[in-house]
């Protein structure tokens, strides 16, 4: 989590929207290193940092900027819409547009020889760098509205209620959205059967 000059305040809140989504969480400075400041951080989110930078076990490798809150279930979602890509960034009004969100898949960032650090600071640099431009395989963009994501700036003390309720929201609206799939998959089975039935006679 890139957290370079980012209030205390703001990085507590990233971390607080991250616990129970995430196994771990590096701080970075600007430089890449871990911040030599403590950001005062209560028991259970500090427990959630992790100072040594890995990606030994990681499947994936999520890059969230201090001063973003994720819904909850925000990360499921983005995983879901990672299969298959490389990475899957989300567009956050107010974002810096060069430093998005993103969720990387780890082998190709093994693969590539890229260490956290690198790869939570470059940005967008590194897709033009290192990923075809015109191949929708690699990369996929993604508004914030459809995984939950807002900056705690446009939150406020609303944040983790925010949390709750765009990711309960986000969650029906998936449910509804495979219910709607399930009932238009039976009425085209019965359509054509209907149909068959009646070419048959």
């Amino acid at each position: 989590m890139p957290c370079g000059g980012a209030p205390a305040a703001e990085v507590r809140a990233t971390l607080a929207s991250l616990a129970g989504q995430v196994a771990q969480v590096h701080l970075l400075d600007d430089d890449g290193a871990a911040p030599s400041e403590g950001n005062d951080l209560p028991e259970g989110l500090a427990r959630l940092v992790r100072g040594e930078l890995g990606l030994a076990e990681a499947g994936y490798v999520l890059v969230v900027p201090a001063g973003v809150v994720l819904a909850r279930g925000a990360v499921g979602r983005l995983v879901a819409r990672t299969q298959g890509l490389v990475v899957t960034r989300v567009v956050v009004p107010g974002l810096d547009p060069d430093h998005p969100c993103a969720l990387w898949r780890a082998a190709w960032v093994r693969g590539e020889g890229l260490d956290l650090a690198a790869l939570a600071l470059a940005g967008v640099e590194l897709d033009r760098e290192r990923l075809s431009a015109g191949d929708p395989r690699v990369r996929a963009w993604v508004p914030a509205d459809e995984v939950g994501a807002e900056l705690v700036t446009r939150l406020g003390p609303e944040a983790r209620r925010w949390a709750r309720a765009a990711g309960a929201r986000l969650a029906v609206t998936a449910r509804l959205a495979r219910v709607r799939r399930r009932l238009g998959a039976v009425r085209r089975a019965r359509a054509l059967r209907a149909q068959r039935l009646a070419q048959g006679e």
